[in-house]
């Protein structure tokens, strides 16, 4: 498989052929560090953007909880 690149400097008709192991690799470098995408860092952007104001789900009664738990599944 080979991709083309699109540097800046070239113009668009002569564009480099690259491997793909060697595009992964550029894709790599052009951000090296890694993201953090854990549960903690993720709750802690979903805090920062508002979106834990209300709650996702409505919440069940002790009692639908039960009535879930007893009835036999389809």
């Amino acid at each position: 498989m080979t991709i083309h690149a699109m540097p800046d400097s070239l113009p668009s008709n002569s564009l480099p052929t690259l491997s793909l192991d060697q595009w992964l690799h550029h894709l790599e470098t052009l951000h090296p560090v890694g993201i953090d995408m854990g549960l903690e860092r993720v709750s802690q952007v979903a805090r920062r953007m508002g979106l834990l104001l209300r709650p996702i789900a409505p919440a069940l009664l002790p009692w639908q909880v039960q009535m879930a738990k007893a009835q036999p599944l389809p």
